[in-house]
């Protein structure tokens, strides 16, 4: 009984913690003409629902391509390594790039980013410009010294 509740549990654990599920919308009807049995509104919790689902996939999906380290991993590890990282954004007419600052294990993301630029994403609200992800090279500090 319990192994196969186990998967639930953690599924909910990675939804609540990992990507905020508890901060949905209410779901009832607070101008319900009967309080004690208000009616549902499914809208917004569907779709918060539908969203945390999506976003639990693409980063399995992510994990997956980044080696034998990160697969199977939660989303909170791989949000916090990859995905919130400070960098700078650069416009120019034909593209925007997102550069991230170096960090340690960034080599892991060089297949998703050669994956993304190769889709050739486009801002249609942006007069088209292309995306294009790249990563900081470490910068030597002398002689066979990386800082990161």
């Amino acid at each position: 009984m319990f192994r196969a509740r186990e998967n639930h549990e953690q599924a909910y654990r990675v939804g609540v913690h990992d990507e905020g599920l508890d901060a949905v919308p209410c779901g009832y009807d607070k101008n319900s003409p009967d309080p004690s049995r208000p009616r549902f509104q499914r809208g917004a919790l569907q779709l918060m629902g539908w969203l945390v689902g999506l976003v639990y996939n693409a980063v399995a999906e992510l994990s997956a391509g980044l080696g034998k380290d990160w697969e199977g991993s939660h989303v909170r590890p791989i949000r916090r390594t990859f995905l919130n990282r400070p960098g700078m954004v650069y416009g120019t007419p034909t593209s925007l790039i997102v550069q991230f600052d170096p960090f340690a294990g960034q080599e892991a993301l060089i297949p998703a980013i050669d994956a993304f630029n190769a889709g050739t994403h486009h801002l249609p609200w942006f007069e088209g410009r292309r995306v294009i992800l790249s990563l900081t090279p470490h910068q030597r500090a002398g002689p066979g010294r990386l800082i990161s």
